[in-house]
């Protein structure tokens, strides 16, 4: 089984088997909390043994969230778990990134909750969930910042992979953010209303900005696996500006397990996303044995 593992391009061949007893699937997941229920999956690998969890967090305005990663995934062992914030699914509920972090939170303790030999889905498989591998990985603020913050905060979470996050520190200076203001409305007239980024922002308290920064969360984050991803040619988080700060604070404060890469790609990462499924993959496995 470890060479099978070892032989096949997770970013690439199709899946070489089908285990009748532990097939690939998928199953809902249902998370009831004191703040409202979750609706996720759980897309999950195949083969006997229990497995590591990657937990994808949605990015602001529910875009692109790097959903092209799960089969690659799956097919190299590891389960991966989707999921919609609260805000982004139900009327009279407006979205937060703090939201946002409580919410991977939940996700993170169902993970936990179901764990075990006996632990099975809708469809009645074995869930196979190893609590000590949960990673979570996210790109841009409301994804990529979401996922540190819950990390720096979580005792059960020890991996993250943020892919472009923002210097929020930078982003929200108020004579900056005054220029990103009127192409925030125009989004917001373009989605009649959906996407409201600069509400968004607006509502973030100074502790809110403080938890979802990356420079501020840097001494949390010392012993957790970081794996920091930049794009050369990203516009929305800029290296210079973005990845480049983040990456001197994190190694300023003694980050024993970070890793950082500049792809040379774009802000969602459009050209090079089967090289950024091989190194998730690639990094995963080596930081965390997944």
């Amino acid at each position: 089984m470890d060479k099978l593992w070892a032989d096949i391009d997770s970013a690439f061949d199709d899946f070489p088997f089908r285990d009748p007893e532990f097939p690939l699937s998928a199953s809902p997941v249902i998370v009831d909390t004191e703040k409202g229920t979750l609706f996720g999956d759980l897309t999950m690998a195949g083969g006997p043994g229990t497995k590591g969890t990657l937990i994808l967090t949605p990015p602001m305005g529910d875009g692109d969230d790097l959903a092209s990663l799960i089969v690659p995934l799956t097919y190299a062992g590891i389960h991966v778990l989707t999921f919609k914030p609260r805000g982004t699914s139900r009327e009279g509920e407006a979205y937060s990134m703090p939201k946002a972090v409580d919410d991977v939170y939940s996700i993170i303790s169902w993970i936990v909750a179901n764990s075990g030999p006996d632990k099975v889905s809708s469809a009645g498989l074995g869930l196979r969930l190893d609590p000590s591998r949960i990673a979570l990985c996210g790109i841009g603020d409301g994804g990529a910042n979401v996922s540190v913050a819950a990390c720096a905060e979580s005792s059960t979470a020890n991996y993250v992979i943020a892919v472009a996050p923002g210097n929020l520190d930078a982003q929200l200076k108020p004579e900056v953010f005054a220029k990103a203001r009127p192409s925030m409305r125009a989004l917001k007239e373009a989605t009649l209303g959906e996407i409201d980024m600069e509400a968004w922002y607006d509502a973030l308290t100074a502790a809110d900005k403080e938890r979802l920064s990356v420079i501020q969360q840097a001494p949390k984050l010392v012993d957790k696996h970081i794996l920091l991803l930049g794009a050369k040619r990203d516009t929305v988080s800029p290296i210079a500006t973005c990845h480049e700060p983040n990456a001197r604070a994190l190694r300023a404060a003694g980050a024993r397990h970070l890793t950082e890469l500049v792809l040379d790609t774009d802000h969602l990462f459009l050209t090079k996303r089967y090289a950024l499924a091989r190194q998730v993959i690639t990094w995963l496995r080596t930081e965390g044995g997944f």
